[in-house]
């Protein structure tokens, strides 16, 4: 975190590389860092682009989420992204600096639970943060949300019991049966309304978090709220049935107040042989001529920084053998001791010369 060490204002902005600013957007933050303020912060949005997809996210920055972030900032609740955040660097520090939250996946929370555990309050900036990502598709968006709901579970387990009730579908039901049960409406009925003035009423704020004309159609907003709408539990449910996280190119799992734990997942190949079979002759022949005699046993193992490695699968091989070569086939970060003794990093080819026999186990 070199940028951060060196830095010598009292004031630091971080902002993800995808986000699209305009030349006054940091004087509009810095304008909003009043005596009693220590972060400032942006309303997550997407800038035009072509493309459902697009279409889809827009359609979710600019209904579902501002209305849940604007209405927990307005309550008190810390509801921070740090897609674009301006903090004060002394407060930071006095929290262990930026190291302090590396435990973390979520740790623009964290930075700004710090900075409210010390007194200070939070400020939204007048410009939204325009996220301008150069990939993006259906799946890629339902991914994001998934990982942002089983975090959300991991910090907040109050989210597992709010957060259905607060989505379109569900709340026109529960609201539908209750008034079906006092007043005596009509369940579908209410449901068709409820929904319908949810539907307009999102457009609204869409056009309102726009602030201009939308790039997309009416029918495309339609299309796109029904399937954004229809997706929510299929996302809550995928994010109660696996807490692991997958992020950039590696795999979490999530412990209790919100830290993360690096998974390793390696797939090991290993070529046997007979143990007469054993020269770096036979190996090649065995390896690329006509008469493989080649025997396998495949071992997947699932390292932690934590545990041992634990044989999830293996292949059986009958007869005597000699393992000669053993390649890591899957990338991993850093390197994993085997039971072995092995230490294998990523990319490492072992020949018969390298070590004596290793027995599989």
């Amino acid at each position: 975190m070199p940028g951060y060490e060196v830095a010598k204002y009292d004031l630091i902005w971080i902002c993800d590389s995808g986000i699209r600013v305009t030349p006054d957007t940091l004087t509009d933050m810095a304008n909003q860092m009043t005596e009693k303020v220590g972060l400032v912060h942006g309303l997550p949005y997407v800038a035009d682009r072509q493309g459902f997809a697009a279409t889809l996210e827009q359609v979710y920055f600019g209904t579902s989420h501002p209305r849940s972030y604007i209405s927990a900032n307005l309550t008190g609740f810390k509801c921070v992204t740090g897609m674009s955040c301006l903090m004060r660097k002394d407060v930071l520090d006095q929290a262990g600096g930026l190291i302090a939250f590396a435990q973390y996946i979520a740790e623009d929370y964290f930075m700004a639970k710090a900075i409210a555990d010390r007194g200070w309050k939070f400020a939204m900036a007048t410009q939204v943060a325009m996220q301008n990502s150069g990939s993006y598709s259906i799946s890629q968006f339902q991914s994001r949300m998934i990982r942002w709901a089983k975090l959300r579970i991991n910090m907040l387990p109050a989210t597992i019991i709010c957060e259905p009730i607060s989505e379109c579908f569900v709340a026109s039901l529960v609201i539908g049966w209750a008034a079906h049960h006092v007043f005596r409406w009509d369940i579908m009925v209410f449901f068709m309304c409820h929904c319908l003035a949810w539907f307009i009423f999102d457009y609204i704020q869409l056009k309102g978090v726009q602030g201009g004309a939308l790039c997309f159609s009416k029918l495309d907003y339609a299309v796109a709220w029904f399937i954004r709408e229809s997706m929510t539990i299929y996302i809550f449910l995928s994010a109660l049935w696996d807490p692991t996280i997958s992020w950039r190119t590696g795999r979490y799992r999530l412990r209790c107040g919100g830290t993360a734990e690096e998974i390793i997942d390696i797939m090991i190949k290993v070529f046997l042989f007979h143990r007469h079979d054993n020269s770096s002759e036979h190996l090649k022949e065995h390896l690329e001529g006509p008469k493989r005699q080649t025997y396998w046993a495949y071992l997947e193992l699932h390292l932690d920084h934590s545990s041992a490695p634990k044989i999830i699968n293996r292949e059986k091989a009958s007869g005597r053998f000699h393992p000669i070569w053993l390649r890591l086939a899957a990338d991993c970060r850093g390197p994993s001791t085997l039971t072995t003794g092995l230490l294998l990093c990523p990319g490492d080819i072992i020949s018969d010369q390298s070590f004596p026999e290793i027995p599989l186990v």
